[in-house]
C-alpha cells in the first residue's frame, strides 16, 4: 500500500529563471543531475538527457518539488497536471513577492469550505510551473507548525484536472478519502480558469491521514478538453517512494493503471518508474532512500 506523495514532479523550460521564484517560497536546491536518455525516455517520453533540480523547503527532507527540464507547454486549462497547493500564513504578502520574482497570479478567490474562510490565488512562475496559495483559518499539520517565521509550508497537494474520479482505484492503493466535495462557486472557478460561473466542480482527495493530498478537480457540466500528454513545463506528477518497487509496479497495473517500464536513475533512489491512474493521473515511484541517503 502507498504512502501520500512525498515529493512532486515538474516540468520547466527555464531551470535558471526558476530558481527565485522557489527561493521565495523558502525552498533551495537539494540536489542536482542529469536524467539519462534511456531514463528520460522511460520516464517521460524526452528524447535526450534532461537536466533536473530537487528543492526542498529549507530544514526538510519531504514535501518537495523535482522540477525537470522541458519543453514549453500550453497554460489553457485542459484534462491533466494543473499545480501544486502550498500553505501561506500572509496571501497578498506571498503574492507580492512571487509577482516579484517572475511570477503570474490568477485573481485572488476567497471563498467558504464547511464555514471556514479560505483564499487562493494560482501563480504561474517562470519556466511554466504553477503554484497554488492557500491561506485558511483552519488548515492540516504542516511544517507551519513548528516554526513561526516561516512563511510557506511544504508540499500539501499534487493537483489534477480529471473528467471523473476512479475512487475504486485510490482505494485499492491503500490511500484514504479526505473529502469528495460538490459546489458552485464563481471565483473558484474563475481562479481555476473556467469561463462558466454556474459550472459544477467537484473536489476529491485522497491520502494516507498525514502527507501530501492527491487533489482531483472535475466538473461533470463541462466538456474538459483533453490535455497533450506530452511531457512539457507544468505539474506532472506526484511522487511516492516505495521500499519495494517491483511490488508497487505490480500493485499499480493490477489495480488498473497504464505502467511504465522500471528505470535507473539515480537522484530517484536507484530506479523509477511512472503509472497513469483509470482517471488519467500521473504518477511517479521512487525507490525509498533513508533519510541519511536523502540528506547527501
Amino acid at each position: 500500500m502507498l504512502s501520500s506523495p512525498r515529493y512532486a514532479v515538474l516540468g520547466c523550460h527555464d531551470l535558471a529563471a526558476a530558481a527565485p521564484f522557489l527561493a521565495a517560497l523558502g525552498y533551495t536546491e537539494r540536489r542536482r543531475g542529469t536524467l539519462e536518455p534511456d531514463a528520460a525516455a522511460a520516464l517521460y517520453g524526452l528524447t535526450g538527457p534532461a537536466e533536473e533540480v530537487l528543492y526542498l523547503p529549507d530544514g526538510a527532507e519531504t514535501g518537495g518539488l523535482l522540477l525537470v527540464a522541458a519543453p514549453e507547454g500550453s497554460t489553457a486549462i485542459a484534462a491533466g497536471g494543473y499545480g501544486v497547493d502550498l500553505y501561506t500564513r500572509d496571501i497578498e504578502a506571498s503574492v507580492a513577492d512571487l509577482v516579484a520574482a517572475g511570477g503570474v497570479p490568477s485573481p485572488t478567490a476567497r471563498w467558504e469550505l464547511g464555514g471556514r474562510p479560505f483564499a487562493e490565488c494560482g501563480i504561474v512562475g517562470p519556466g511554466g510551473i504553477r503554484v497554488v496559495l492557500v491561506e485558511g483559518s483552519s488548515r492540516r499539520a504542516s511544517l507551519l507548525d513548528g516554526d513561526e517565521t516561516r512563511r510557506h509550508s511544504e508540499l500539501q497537494a499534487a493537483v489534477h484536472l480529471v473528467h471523473g474520479c476512479d475512487a475504486g482505484f485510490w482505494a485499492k492503493l491503500g490511500l484514504e478519502p479526505l473529502y469528495s466535495q460538490r459546489l458552485v462557486n464563481p471565483v473558484v472557478a474563475a481562479l481555476i480558469g473556467i469561463d462558466d460561473p454556474d459550472a459544477e466542480i467537484v473536489l476529491d482527495l485522497f491520502w494516507d491521514g498525514r502527507g501530501a493530498r492527491v487533489e482531483l478537480i472535475s466538473f461533470p457540466t463541462l466538456d474538459l478538453p483533453a490535455g497533450d500528454d506530452a511531457f512539457a513545463s507544468g505539474m506532472r506528477a506526484g511522487v511516492f517512494p516505495v521500499p519495494d518497487l517491483d511490488a508497487a509496479h505490480a500493485l499499480l497495473a493490477g489495480a488498473g493503471a497504464r505502467t511504465g517500464a522500471i528505470t535507473e536513475s539515480d537522484l530517484r533512489g536507484g530506479r523509477a518508474f511512472t503509472a497513469a491512474s483509470p482517471d488519467g493521473v500521473h504518477l511517479e515511484f521512487w525507490t525509498e532512500v533513508s533519510r541519511e541517503a536523502r540528506r547527501g
